[in-house]
């Protein structure tokens, strides 16, 4: 699993821990291309904060999977590590 899926799948796991669409509020107020750059160039990523409540290694599981640098991210197997991790705390 590359870099991109990762993150896709961090995505997907920040969906399923808040019960919201990612990027959802941002979708309304901005067009496509600022959308694109937020993400891409500003680091913007879906909102995590402690409303949602989120266990704190599955918050900090997501979070390293969507680092900015792909070669930073935590790799599929770490991930699922991590999240075994989590699920037996």
């Amino acid at each position: 699993m590359q870099g991109s899926d990762v993150y896709g799948l961090a995505v997907v796991l920040a969906e399923l821990a808040t019960c919201k669409l990612p990027y959802s509020e941002q979708l309304e107020k901005l067009s496509p291309e600022e959308w694109y750059e937020e993400i891409q160039c500003e680091d913007f990523r879906p909102d995590l904060s402690n409303d949602f409540g989120v266990p704190p290694l599955v918050l900090t599981a997501i979070q390293a999977s969507w680092r900015t640098s792909p070669s930073e991210r935590y790799s599929a197997a770490a991930l699922c590590r991590a999240l075994e991790e989590a699920s037996s705390a």
